[in-house]
């Protein structure tokens, strides 16, 4: 019945994935590679956790081999999910700029 349009419940919303990775939630999980250092969520159905290293590592691996469709990343994107490469591919990129901006702070005594 329609009969009171305000005890319908509200839609609910889903969350896209290029959303996800654009915002880049720092969960305080080791990264699923190398479980080395704090990552952040990727974006895909698993939530799964990566460092900004192994992001550019992956990215590039990418690139260099173009006949890989599927399984990209952590094994969850394929090539349909371009939106949230290009996301991944800025932060990765913004990443990079500025830990090459800051100037290295251990310097060899000689």
């Amino acid at each position: 019945r329609k009969a009171n349009a305000n005890r319908r419940r509200p839609a609910r919303r889903r969350i896209n994935a290029e959303e996800i990775a654009r915002n880049a939630t720092r969960t305080g999980e080791a990264c699923c590679i190398c479980f080395s250092e704090v990552g952040e969520v990727l974006g895909c159905e698993q939530v799964h956790v990566i460092c900004g290293y192994c992001l550019r590592a992956g990215l590039r691996s990418m690139a260099g081999d173009i006949t890989v469709l599927d399984g990209l990343l952590c094994g969850c994107f394929s090539y349909k999910s371009r939106g949230t490469m290009s996301v991944l591919s800025q932060r990765s990129d913004r990443a990079l700029q500025e830990a090459l901006k800051t100037p290295a702070t251990n310097h060899m005594d000689a």
